[in-house]
């Protein structure tokens, strides 16, 4: 015997609301995460360049990840590891090594030196899209 199945749902409405404004925001999310992406992918270009080197392990363990989006969120990690992951917070850490070849915060320092400009390309991207909505 067959039954009926009635669904009503609350706040309807609000969803759908919600939900326009995220298909609207989509665009400029995938804007911001190619443009995140791209800037990580140049400060890991330089902080290779500043990676201590003995065998050349921890060199070529430096990663960018693909963006990871949640909703309007973006996110993108990026770092030194593996299995050199204890050498590389050692090296990356202690000021007192002397290296050959590399630098001590061999990370930390070309990711704070590019954040003017990790600024700027997402003051584009929210310039642009701001535009195109206008235009």
């Amino acid at each position: 015997m067959a039954g009926r199945v009635r669904v009503h749902m609350k706040g309807a409405r609000e969803f759908e609301r919600r939900l326009a404004r995220l298909a609207q925001a989509a665009p400029l999310v995938r804007a911001a995460a190619k443009a995140l992406y791209t800037e990580a992918e140049l400060v890991m270009t330089e902080a290779k360049k500043r990676t201590p080197v003995d065998t050349g392990a921890l060199r070529s363990s430096g990663l960018v990840e693909p963006p990871l989006l949640t909703g309007a969120s973006v996110e993108v990690s990026f770092g030194f590891g593996g299995p050199a992951a204890p050498y590389a917070v050692v090296q990356h850490e202690r000021l007192d090594y002397r290296h050959t070849v590399g630098q001590a915060k061999f990370l930390e320092q070309p990711f704070n030196e590019a954040l003017p400009r990790i600024r700027a390309a997402m003051g584009r991207v929210l310039s642009t899209r701001i535009a195109r909505t206008r235009g």
